[in-house]
């Protein structure tokens, strides 16, 4: 029996076909494995999995980049130009922690999909600035066009532009960004991770909490899409190295052989078939710079973390 109609309102068409994508081995938008409940009891819960997952002592990205960040902004800040609104792409619950450092005068818009992160770094910013005009928008950034009033400057913390797994994807957002530095300062600030070695990515994203986050976008598929047989409890997590594309692929896989249909779509998988879903690029420098320099993007010299040196501060401009 199928959990609910297609008919239902607001059935997310795109979210199935993106579903139905992945259990062909397409992989699957980071973009779904961010989000909340809607109901008390309610399994969905990734976004809150994945904040609690950085907090950890082994997630270096965060600790490294909250070392650098202030004394590295202020660098950047001297040489990008003048701007009035701070736009914070895949902007998380980070206001208060790492995109203050860049605020300056200016106000302040973010940008996620997740509207449980843009109503708290909203409530950060008016808390430490009340002062500030916040608005929040709920965008996909990879994808949607991107319109602020004003001279915009945007930033990309948390490492978050390597994380959709494609040199055309960092392209990707380079090209989305364009159009904000033609009309702002000029200038694109993010931070990537340039770490390659395997151990310690095993060491860091391989947390109970990361595996958590990772699966429980099944639990997503089993609420909101028309399923039949399809149980979220019958998989598990692992990760692949990618040498070649220097990419670190968080993955799924069935523990045992199933059959299950969406939308009336019937799949079959063997048991540990590798279902590839978080391809997280790990860049070093120089690869970074090409990209930028093929969407038309100069350079500074990146500015490193103290501690590893994995994670790199990045300011292109035009």
């Amino acid at each position: 029996m199928l959990q609910q109609t297609s008919k239902q309102i607001g059935y997310d068409t795109e979210f199935a076909e993106a579903a139905k994508g992945f259990f062909k081995g397409k992989g699957l938008p980071g973009v779904y494995t961010y989000s909340s409940p809607e109901f008390e009891s309610d399994l969905v819960d990734g976004a809150r999995y994945f904040s609690e997952f950085i907090e950890t002592p082994t997630y270096y990205p965060k600790r490294n980049e909250l070392a650098l960040l202030p004394t590295a902004a202020p660098q950047i800040l001297r040489i990008a130009g003048y701007f009035n609104v701070l736009v914070d792409l895949g902007c998380g619950e980070a206001f208060a922690s790492k995109v203050k450092h860049f605020i300056g005068d200016a106000d302040y818009a973010p940008v996620d999909m997740n509207w449980d992160y843009l109503d708290e770094v909203t409530e950060q910013c008016t808390t430490m600035y009340p002062d500030k005009t916040v608005t929040p928008a709920q965008l996909d950034f990879l994808n949607d066009p991107l319109h602020f009033d004003g001279k915009p400057f945007p930033v990309m913390l948390g490492c978050t532009i390597t994380n959709f797994g494609t040199p055309d994807s960092v392209r990707q957002i380079f090209r989305q960004v364009k159009p904000l530095l033609e009309q702002g300062n000029g200038s694109f600030v993010f931070t990537h991770d340039t770490n390659t070695h395997k151990p310690t990515l095993d060491k860091t994203y391989m947390h109970e909490l990361m595996q958590r986050h990772t699966l429980n976008v099944l639990y997503r598929i089993k609420r909101d899409l028309n399923t039949e047989n399809f149980d979220p409890t019958r998989f598990g997590c692992t990760a692949v190295w990618d040498a070649s594309t220097s990419t670190y692929n968080i993955c799924m896989y069935p523990t045992e052989d199933m059959s299950f249909a969406i939308d009336g779509e019937w799949f079959s998988l063997k048991k540990d078939e590798i279902l590839p879903q978080a391809p997280l690029m790990k860049l070093p420098a120089e690869q970074m710079f090409a990209l930028a320099k093929a969407e038309g993007f100069d350079h500074h010299e990146p500015i490193y973390d103290s501690n590893e040196g994995h994670i790199a501060l990045q300011h292109v401009h035009l």
